[in-house]
C-alpha cells in the first residue's frame, strides 16, 4: 500500500519535471537572441551578417532629405545617394559601384557601438521637436532582418556615436564614389 502510493508520487513527479524541462527547451528553442553566448563568456555583435546599410534624414520645416544606402552584390557594393535640400528642389542623385571593404568600416562602428546588440533598449525620447527633420539608420541582416535606429529614440551611451560615425562614413564613400 504504502510502495504503490510511492510510486505514485514519484511517478507524478516525473512527469511534472518532465513537462517543465520541456518548457524551458522550448523557451530557449523558440525566444533565445541568437546573438548571446557564442561560447563561454562570449557576445556575437552580429556586425558579420550586415548585407546592407541605409540612412535617411527628411521632414521638418523645409523638407529637404538625405538618402544614403550601400548594399552588398556578389563582387562589390552598390552605393546609391539622394538629396534634395528642400520640397520641389532639383534632387541629386549618385549611384556607383564601391569596394566592399566600406562593409568592414560599418562592420567596426557595430563592433564599437554594440549597437546591433542593444537595439531592444531603445526607447522614445522625452524631447520630440515637431518640425525637426528625423534620421534613421537600417541595418540590414542576411536573414533579411532589418534593425532601425531612429535619431528621436534614446539608446544605452554605448551606441552615442553611432549616427555620427555612420554619416561621416557615408560622406566618405560620396567623396570617393565622386571622382
Amino acid at each position: 500500500m504504502k510502495c504503490t502510493k510511492f510510486i505514485r508520487i514519484t511517478v507524478i513527479v516525473l512527469l511534472i519535471a518532465a513537462v517543465i524541462l520541456a518548457g524551458v527547451v522550448m523557451y530557449f528553442k523558440l525566444f533565445a537572441k541568437k546573438h548571446i553566448l557564442d561560447g563561454p563568456g562570449m557576445i556575437n555583435p552580429r556586425d558579420g551578417e550586415i548585407v546592407k546599410v541605409t540612412y535617411y534624414s527628411g521632414g521638418g520645416m523645409e523638407g529637404s532629405s538625405l538618402y544614403y544606402n550601400i548594399s552588398c552584390q556578389p563582387e562589390t557594393a552598390l552605393f546609391e545617394y539622394e538629396y534634395c535640400p528642400s520640397n520641389g528642389a532639383q534632387t541629386t542623385t549618385v549611384s556607383r559601384e564601391v569596394s566592399l571593404v566600406y562593409f568592414d568600416d560599418f562592420r567596426q562602428i557595430c563592433r564599437d557601438t554594440e549597437c546591433l546588440i542593444n537595439i531592444d533598449s531603445g526607447k522614445p525620447g522625452e524631447l520630440i521637436l515637431l518640425d525637426a527633420p528625423v534620421s534613421t539608420i537600417t541595418f540590414t541582416l542576411e536573414s533579411g532582418e532589418m534593425l532601425t535606429f531612429h535619431s528621436d529614440y534614446e539608446y544605452p551611451s554605448r551606441c552615442s556615436g553611432l549616427f555620427t560615425s555612420v554619416i561621416s562614413l557615408f560622406g566618405q564613400i560620396l567623396a570617393e564614389a565622386q571622382k
